[in-house]
C-alpha cells in the first residue's frame, strides 16, 4: 500500500484562461486574472495485488481565489482518475482509467459578466504497452471509450472513440 498526501499554495500573477471569442466562436481569447491564488488538495493511494496488479486512485482538489476574474474558466474544482494496471511476465503493460472531473464555467460574453455552466463528466481510457528491451517500448490507447460528448471549452466537444500509438526510447 502506498500514498500520498499534500497541500499545495501557489500565488501567480498574470494567470491566463482561455475563452471562447464569442465573435469568432473558432477561436479562443486569452483572459488574465492579475492576482491568482490556488489551494491545491493532492492526494495519492496506491495498493499492489501482486507485483502484476496495481490499483491507483489520484485526485486534485483546487480552490481559486481571483482578483480581476469573476472565475477559472474552464478549470474544474476537482479531478480524479482510478487506474487498474496489469503486468503480464514483466513485458506487457494494460491499464483502465477511469476519469471523471466537475462541472466548469465558461463565459459566454466577457464584457457582460453573462456565464453558462458546462457539465463534468467522467470517461473510460484503456491502454497498452509492450516493452521490447529496457530501452525500447511500443505503445497504444483508446480514449473515451464511453463515447461521452462533452466539453472542456464551451461549444467545442471531445472527440468521440479515439486512439494513438507510437513508441517510447530511453538512453
Amino acid at each position: 500500500f502506498s500514498y500520498n498526501v499534500a497541500f499545495h499554495f501557489n500565488h501567480i500573477k498574470q494567470n491566463p484562461f482561455f475563452v471562447n471569442d464569442t465573435m469568432d466562436m473558432k477561436r479562443f481569447l486569452v483572459v488574465y486574472d492579475s492576482n491568482t491564488l490556488v489551494y491545491n488538495a493532492h492526494f495519492e493511494a496506491g495498493y499492489n495485488v501482486k507485483e502484476w496488479l496495481r490499483f491507483t486512485l489520484v485526485g486534485d482538489y483546487n480552490h481559486y481565489q481571483l482578483k480581476s476574474q469573476a472565475r477559472a474558466w474552464s478549470e474544474p474544482a476537482f479531478r480524479t482518475t482510478f487506474r487498474a494496471n496489469y503486468i503480464w511476465k514483466k513485458k506487457i503493460s494494460v491499464y483502465l482509467d477511469l476519469y471523471g472531473v466537475t462541472s466548469t464555467y465558461a463565459p459566454l460574453a466577457v464584457v457582460d459578466g453573462s456565464e453558462i455552466k458546462l457539465k463534468g463528466t467522467a470517461d473510460i481510457n484503456v491502454g497498452i504497452e509492450y516493452f521490447f528491451n529496457k530501452h525500447v517500448s511500443f505503445w497504444g490507447m483508446i480514449n473515451n471509450i464511453a463515447n461521452q460528448n462533452y466539453g472542456r471549452f464551451y461549444k467545442y466537444t471531445s472527440y468521440g472513440i479515439n486512439g494513438a500509438i507510437g513508441a517510447k526510447f530511453a538512453f
